[in-house]
């Protein structure tokens, strides 16, 4: 089964499991809407149509309706760090929400503007992410305002429901996100490297983790495969041949 194959199931199943209000469920045959699951599956297919493939209009804006209804509640939500530093703080799916409706050309500026207003009922991947909507949305100087310093000071507890965060996950979905709308960004090998490093030490990955950890080094792997840059290699002051004698030895 080649990509083409996959996504196209991918695309028939997410239809498949739409429910009447727009959103989706996780599984096949349930009848319980999932609020990141919807986000998720909008995003998947925000990105299948940009590469070309038929998405039905209809399917992806119900869900989009959905995704920007939900964000009327200002619910909140406790979240699990390491170190018991515990935080009740807006759903992750608020951020990654306006961050997909950005995409689409939906923004929901009034939502946007109100949790930049009230920053501290954000985890920090979800700063990331709303900085990266206003960027998306076209307001770059909000995009400098909003967006962290750095990918520290929160380490979260693996979780297996709600939103399925975790320290791999939140600092790849920011990454990507990041790659995305500011791919010179200082940060961004830094934050690879992170995420790197914790890959090869983890003994398995969920879903989640996979798919923003890959899609983000993947678009680093492929811009790097692009890059045109020189550079003149030089030791004790002599500059390197640019190219190896067949003897493999330098004079």
């Amino acid at each position: 089964m080649n990509a083409n194959t996959n996504i196209l199931e991918a695309i028939r199943k997410i239809k498949m499991r739409q429910l009447y209000n727009g959103a989706v469920t996780l599984w096949d045959g349930e009848g319980t809407e999932d609020w990141w699951a919807t986000i998720y599956a909008a995003h998947f297919l925000i990105e299948a149509k940009k590469a070309g493939f038929d998405v039905d209009n209809s399917l992806l804006e119900t869900m989009l309706n959905y995704i920007s209804n939900k964000l009327r509640t200002r619910e909140t939500i406790t979240y699990y760090y390491n170190r018991n530093e515990n935080r009740k703080i807006a759903p992750k799916e608020v951020a990654y929400g306006l961050y997909v409706l950005a995409l689409a050309n939906h923004s929901n500026v009034s939502a946007m503007n109100y949790y930049k207003a009230n920053t501290a009922m954000l985890a920090l991947d979800s700063r990331y992410l709303l900085s990266a909507a206003y960027a998306t949305a076209g307001d770059k100087k909000s995009f400098v305002a909003m967006l962290p310093t750095s990918f520290a000071g929160e380490e979260s507890v693996p979780q297996t429901g709600g939103s399925y965060y975790s320290d791999v996950r939140d600092e790849a979905i920011a990454l990507n996100a990041l790659i995305d709308v500011d791919p010179g960004n200082a940060q961004i090998p830094v934050m690879a490297k992170h995420v790197s490093d914790k890959l090869k030490i983890r003994q398995w990955l969920s879903t989640q983790e996979r798919a923003f950890a890959f899609l983000a080094l993947g678009k680093l792997a492929r811009s790097s495969n692009r890059s045109d840059v020189v550079a003149e290699i030089k030791v004790n002051g002599k500059q390197l041949p640019k190219q190896m004698p067949d003897n493999g030895v330098v004079t």
